[in-house]
């Protein structure tokens, strides 16, 4: 499987959806073997109620709803605002949007206490302590009467601070789930999933799935980034992000798939051509008359076929990750033969596996010691003339194998399954013969 290595340079936006104020946007470059090169999350600047005249624009709330704030704001200083209280509420928001606490409180002193609470609780919005605000226009909405212009922008402001508390609680989560990122390991993903469910605004759903993704993907858990890679191409706002994610997709998760292959292979410690395997190609030689390639790469291996005669097929055989630091190969000998018909019209069908790895011939007499057993001289097959040092092993009533270690440089050991046939392909029982 050949991956491209260009880079394919997009403009990320940095989690807001499109109906969502945006002040920056991240460069990432997206790679079609699934690796994502992620750029440092930058704080943004506070919010604040009076962006139309000032530099920075508010973050917190939905686009449109500052301008919303703003207009309401200015409201105050209309003579129709608290029109039963002789007070002019100018100065107030002019000091408010000039961030000017010392003179904005000194004239707070004048007005009376509900009054003097609505715009304390204000101050605090537009100092970003949204906790704080909630807190005393809750208490009160508690405390004036039930149909009093003051109460209902008392609502209003309780709301809209909740709101912005809720926005600044998911954006300092978004914080953390990137800071996370600078040393993913697999021992803390169970906290960064925790994290993550925390967050719901939509502004913060491709951040969530973004960082998901790339923690998955580091800590080896592909399985659980398939499945963070659509939620992320759902949430990605229209883009050439989103475009880009589209269409890579198939790639990816063709990498996704093949990366999970090696950790099961490996966390299994099965970095061995499985018995059940032997079983199958034994199995497709014996009604095909061809080897299955594909049987080798669903347990994550990858053949390459060195030369192929009538008999024999010869393939050296890795268990593959796609990054090169985990790629482990082995040299083995994979052969497909039948004997002649004997007399009686049957013959052996057989499969080889021929290797020179200790380690794997441990593996396989571990894996075949509960089976019914023999010496190997005793093969129903002829090993006359050649040193052989092994048992043979019934699996089933048609099909033995055979493992053992011969006098060879380069092929020491081999594991044999072979069935007996009639010339139609039926199998004969063998237990009787074993």
């Amino acid at each position: 499987m050949k991956f491209h290595t260009a880079f394919l340079l997009v403009t990320m936006f940095s989690g807001f959806a499109d109906v969502y104020a945006q002040d920056s946007f991240l460069d990432t470059f997206i790679r079609k073997d699934g690796i994502y090169a992620v750029p440092p999350f930058e704080p943004r600047q506070p919010a604040t109620l009076f962006p139309v005249n000032a530099k920075r624009r508010t973050s917190n709330v939905p686009r449109g709803m500052d301008t919303v704030y703003t207009n309401r704001i200015r409201r105050y200083i209309n003579p129709a605002f608290g029109k039963t209280e002789p007070y002019s509420y100018f100065s107030v928001v002019r000091d408010l949007e000039g961030h000017d606490s010392s003179l904005y409180h000194e004239q707070l002193t004048e007005y009376p206490t509900d009054y003097r609470s609505f715009f304390g609780a204000l101050y605090l919005v537009e100092a970003n302590e949204f906790e704080k605000a909630v807190q005393s226009l809750t208490k009160l909405s508690a405390s004036i009467g039930s149909d009093s212009l003051l109460l209902k922008e008392t609502i209003f402001w309780r709301d809209a601070a909740a709101l912005m508390l809720a926005d600044q609680k998911e954006y300092e989560t978004v914080l953390e789930l990137y800071k996370a990122l600078e040393h993913p390991s697999p021992e803390k993903a169970a906290n960064v999933n925790a994290l993550a469910s925390g967050i719901h605004l939509p502004q913060y759903l491709f951040d969530k799935y973004f960082v998901l993704y790339n923690y998955s993907f580091r800590t080896r858990d592909y399985k659980a980034a398939v499945a963070d890679y659509d939620s992320l191409l759902t949430y990605t706002p229209p883009s050439k992000m989103r475009n880009a994610l589209a269409k890579n997709r198939d790639a990816v998760l063709e990498v996704l798939s093949a990366k999970a292959r090696f950790v099961d292979v490996m966390r299994q410690n099965g970095y061995f051509f499985g018995l059940d395997a032997m079983y199958d190609h034994l199995d497709a030689w014996g009604g095909r008359y061809r080897t299955e390639r594909e049987m080798a790469e669903q347990y994550g291996f990858v053949l390459s076929q060195k030369y192929t005669t009538a008999t024999d097929s010869v393939f050296t055989r890795w268990l593959r990750d796609t990054a090169e630091t985990e790629t482990r190969s082995k040299f083995e000998v994979l052969s497909f033969s039948r004997t002649a018909l004997d007399k009686a019209g049957r013959r052996f069908v057989i499969v080889k596996l021929g290797f020179d790895n200790a380690e794997t011939y441990q593996h396989y007499q571990s894996a075949l010691q509960d089976f019914r057993s023999k010496p190997i001289w005793q093969s129903i097959l002829n090993h006359k003339g050649k040193r052989i040092d092994g048992n043979e092993y019934m699996l089933t009533s048609y099909f033995i194998a055979a493992l053992y270690e011969q006098d060879d440089p380069l092929i020491r050991y081999e594991l044999v399954l072979y069935l007996l046939e009639d010339a139609e392909g039926n199998a004969f029982a063998v237990d009787t013969l074993f």
